[in-house]
């Protein structure tokens, strides 16, 4: 049985929404995110939502995001840079601000922060971790080389100052791979927030 229906058997709709930024539509739909990470990217899952919850089977007050790595990013800045959206977020192992990512990576589709801080700033997770009103799990890995566990500690502190309530799991013994225990901690999470 395939992911996407475990989940529906469970109750929920599943939607899956290729972005700007992504592959396979041509130059410019994949360079629209250039320097601009977490921005068109997000608003493009945000507007699919908002069409889709006009659908009578689809229930826009209960949406959930759910993300791992850059998904996790995503999942962050949706619940966050857009709270009239989504009601509940899992944030695995994401990325919450580009100065702590692998510049390898980083600085090819978001150049330095000294030349690009607007975009850095844009797409950092603590930039709007005061917006947030749905409910937010936050999981990485202790040992997680890929995405350091920062990034989650920033992300904390951030929901701390703006004193918003959030749930949180660590895995003492995880890398950048959560494995089976980031999707029976996000199912038991989801359940819970949104059923109704």
């Amino acid at each position: 049985m395939g992911q996407e229906r475990r989940e529906c058997t469970r109750g929920y709709l599943v939607v899956r929404v290729n972005s700007r930024g992504t592959g396979n539509r041509g130059k410019a739909f994949l360079g629209a995110a250039y320097l601009r990470l977490g921005d068109g990217d997000i608003q493009d899952h945000a507007d699919a939502v908002r069409l889709l919850a006009k659908r009578p089977y689809v229930d826009g007050e209960r949406v959930e995001i759910v993300g791992h790595s850059y998904g996790g990013f995503m999942a962050a800045l949706g619940i966050f840079k857009h709270p009239d959206v989504y009601a509940a977020s899992v944030i695995g192992s994401g990325v919450t601000d580009w100065r702590n990512y692998d510049t390898i990576y980083t600085e090819r589709y978001m150049s330095t922060p000294q030349l690009n801080k607007k975009g850095y700033d844009t797409g950092s997770a603590m930039t709007y971790a005061k917006q947030l009103k749905g409910k937010v799990m936050i999981m990485h890995g202790m040992v997680d080389d890929n995405v350091h566990p920062t990034n989650a500690f920033q992300l904390i502190d951030a929901l701390d100052k703006a004193g918003k309530s959030y749930e949180s799991r660590f895995f003492p013994n995880a890398g950048h791979g959560l494995g089976r225990g980031f999707s029976q901690s996000q199912w038991e999470f989801f359940d819970r927030v949104l059923q109704p």
